[in-house]
């Protein structure tokens, strides 16, 4: 369960309807094996669907934009939940999405302290199950439907079921400012479980807890020099904000043990980023030199105005960091050049220029200036310039706190649990492309 991607669990529209039904019919296909093909969730119709729809909460759960699973609940009287037709798709199945939305049903009848429901008494799966959550069996209820056990569950019976399934995180770089932030983020949210983090050889942080790093003694994942030193890696994906060389020690091992890997650092080199590719040709990886949601919006707005305007207008970027930083430019500008690059048919080698002084002469069309500047402890500020004769459009993004960039690297974890070996980013995770 620990490596399902978590599912988003939001109230169905009648949109949902023909999905919904598909997914319900494949999961009773083994109970129609038991009771019959004539069973209600394997012969409801759209119409009959529509009928009901508006009497209480449809609920669909959904990975990768894809409906796999739904559930209905509506109040029966006041305090009491009626919850049916409870349905996973067999291809999701013991990855803990019936629970998941069992717990969405809780959430949206706070007011119930009951919530019963049925299944058929020769489901053997079915009866431990719900047995397993604290609902009491109360046997056969209706006489007319002898086939059916009654279940009910009180909400001071309930037994814990979490929120969200967890996805199991490694920090590389655990004391570092974006180590940190993430850290801190994952253990404010109960979607995420951290199993450790490492730090450079030397570091006295090895053989400590992230708790001691954070000032959170319940945190007892360790610190240890590597991946390899770590106690348990099996199911967790590996996030990188270190050194270039660093990364790319720790990748190998990943490689080695089929670990995923999200990569947020940058200053990488030409032979570096080859070693990444063929990396990825073995496990997963989310390569990004930037994990901001606004950020990435930026990379696919600057390549749709560059290939509006043309040569026309002259580009000029210019990003800001604190006086720590030691790259330059940022992972985030060199990206950003690259977009402009394509966009004008060339590539960053050849049109990119770093900055100017002494008598540089006028300026050549296709041209990108790309300028950095450093001081205090500004996170980062990126602006791209697309200048002509009487206008000027500037796109601006300024992130004012390493949180964005830490909830967009769990978020980059998450995503990747369970997907193929390939090299994605961040336009991969937010479905940008």
């Amino acid at each position: 369960m620990s490596n399902a991607t978590p599912p988003t669990i939001t109230r169905a529209t009648r949109i949902d309807i023909p999905g919904i039904l598909a997914v319900q019919r494949r999961a009773f296909v083994s109970e129609a094996k038991i009771y019959g093909d004539h069973i209600r969730p394997m012969v409801e119709t759209e119409g009959m669907f529509a009928e009901t729809f508006d009497e209480g909460v449809v609920l669909k759960g959904m990975v990768d934009e894809h409906i796999i699973g739904s559930v209905r609940a509506h109040h029966t009287e006041p305090g009491r939940c009626y919850i049916g037709r409870l349905s996973v798709d067999p291809d999701f199945q013991n990855r803990g999405y019936a629970k998941a939305l069992l717990r969405a049903v809780y959430d949206h009848f706070p007011d119930c302290d009951i919530f019963e429901l049925f299944t058929g008494a020769r489901s053997e799966k079915n009866n431990r199950f719900y047995e397993s959550l604290g609902y009491e069996r109360l046997g056969v209820t209706d006489p007319t439907k002898p086939e059916q056990y009654t279940y009910e569950l009180h909400k001071k019976s309930r037994k814990d079921i979490p929120h969200k399934m967890t996805t199991p995180i490694i920090m590389c770089g655990a004391a570092g400012r974006m180590g940190q932030a993430i850290l801190r983020c994952a253990s404010e949210n109960p979607a995420y479980t951290i199993i450790g983090g490492t730090e450079m050889i030397g570091s006295p942080l090895i053989g400590t807890t992230v708790g001691a790093l954070l000032g959170k003694p319940a945190l007892e994942a360790p610190i240890a020099g590597s991946l390899a030193a770590l106690p348990n890696t099996a199911g967790a994906v590996a996030i990188h904000f270190s050194s270039p060389q660093a990364s790319i020690d720790q990748l190998t091992w990943s490689v080695a043990n089929k670990l995923p890997a999200v990569i947020g650092t940058t200053g990488f080199d030409h032979d570096q980023r080859i070693m990444i590719e063929e990396a990825a040709s073995q496990i997963p990886i989310v390569y990004a030199p930037n994990m901001s949601v606004g950020v990435n919006t930026l990379f696919k707005i600057v390549g749709e105005v560059a290939r509006i305007l043309g040569e026309d207008f002259d580009v000029e970027i210019t990003e800001m960091h604190h006086r720590f930083k030691k790259d330059a430019p940022s992972g985030t500008a060199r990206r950003l050049g690259e977009i402009v690059a394509q966009a004008m048919g060339g590539s960053y080698e050849e049109l990119v220029v770093d900055g100017r002084s002494g008598m540089p002469g006028e300026r050549p069309s296709r041209q990108i200036g790309m300028h950095a500047i450093r001081g205090g402890d500004v996170v980062g500020d990126h602006t791209v310039t697309f200048a002509a004769l009487g206008e000027r459009i500037e796109l601006t993004h300024k992130a004012h706190s390493r949180d964005t960039l830490a909830r967009g690297s769990l978020r980059a974890a998450a995503w990747l649990i369970g997907k193929a070996p390939g090299l994605y980013d961040m336009q991969d995770v937010l479905g940008l492309r």
